[in-house]
């Protein structure tokens, strides 16, 4: 199977099966996308993190020694003490990540919904995206994956959703997307980093 393959049957039942037990706003989505040939290293592994980048100004992602299921725990925690996940979620989605870590399968979760004023916005999006920011300000949700690395550590790879409310706004999305300046990325994975003890 390649990366780019889905498993619908069995992505599309747990899907729903976690849709209906989380409230609107929490979106955990575990989606086996791409299987591994070998299982998740043991809860107990330890090492330092190793951060990594996709591009110089983007950090976004993180390889840490530490295995998936270990890793996705630090994640939910991080998020919640952000105020990005309601506490009384975690423990959900913790086993929900850790049923695909067992598997060798990578994890996806969403935060809620976060409502930012204008001078929080403007702080997260780039330079170029900055004059659609208005007085409104916007909100953001970040998307998570947890993925197990060829090594049996994990990745973690942040990705936001930023959006500037715009009155009287078509769509479904209520205002325009604009691109993160990788301040909410950022400080994700050093409050993980500093979870899994880095």
């Amino acid at each position: 199977m390649s990366n780019s393959e889905a498993r619908p049957s069995n992505s599309l039942q747990s899907l729903s099966l976690l849709r209906s037990v989380l409230p609107r706003g929490v979106a955990l989505v575990c989606l086996g996308l791409l299987a591994f040939g070998h299982a998740p290293a043991a809860l107990g592994d330890a090492g330092n993190p190793t951060v990594t980048s996709q591009e110089p100004a983007q950090q976004n992602v993180a390889d840490y020694t530490q295995s998936p299921r270990q890793v996705g725990e630090a994640v939910t925690a991080a998020l919640v003490q952000r105020g990005e996940l309601p506490a009384g979620r975690a423990q959900e989605v913790n086993a929900a990540l850790a049923a695909y870590a067992e598997r060798g399968e990578p994890g996806q979760m969403s935060s809620q919904s976060m409502d930012v004023g204008r001078e929080d916005l403007l702080n997260m999006v780039a330079e170029p995206f900055r004059k659609f920011v208005g007085d409104a300000g916007g909100r953001y949700v970040v998307n998570i994956t947890v993925e197990q690395t060829a090594a049996g550590g994990a990745r973690v790879t942040v990705v936001p959703t930023i959006i500037a409310t715009v009155r009287e706004a078509d769509g479904p999305l209520g205002g325009r997307v604009l691109r993160s300046n990788g301040t909410i990325e950022a400080a994700i994975l050093q409050a993980v980093t500093a979870r899994l003890g880095g």
